[in-house]
């Protein structure tokens, strides 16, 4: 004879929690600086790709639902990330008219990083919101 006990109920994560995207893009983001020094002309000095790629990594392994401070970080360092990589890539393609090599990197960084800005906004977003009714 069993007795039938109540399944506990569903977990459902924090809404509109995007940090997971954001870890990733940043490790994606960091693998390229460390990539870009091998490929075509480096658009950074190699000492500050690194300190930028574990700047990066650090974030994203302290990204996490319940700490909002680090959804103002990742915001700042995405932002900050995205004019410097989108000035780097719009000067170099002025001045080369070319979209391959080193160039292609800065341009898919900054494709990273505009993501990674809009993934870490909307995560703050509901953060912000967390104590907010729920309106059908």
């Amino acid at each position: 004879m069993s007795e039938d006990k109540p399944l506990p109920p569903e977990h459902e994560g924090p809404s509109h929690y995007y940090g997971d995207a954001v870890r990733i893009l940043f490790v994606i983001g960091a693998a390229l600086l460390f990539l870009s020094q091998f490929i075509g002309e480096p658009f950074m000095t190699s000492f500050s790709a690194l300190i930028m790629a574990v700047i990066l990594v650090t974030a994203a392994g302290l990204t996490n639902p319940v700490q909002s401070w680090i959804h103002w970080v990742n915001i700042f360092l995405s932002g900050l990330s995205l004019i410097l990589f989108g000035s780097i890539a719009i000067t170099r393609y002025r001045e080369t008219s070319s979209i391959f090599g080193s160039t292609a990197i800065v341009m898919i960084l900054v494709l990273v990083f505009l993501f990674a800005l809009y993934n870490a906004i909307k995560t703050l977003r509901g953060t912000l919101m967390r104590d907010a009714p729920v309106i059908r």
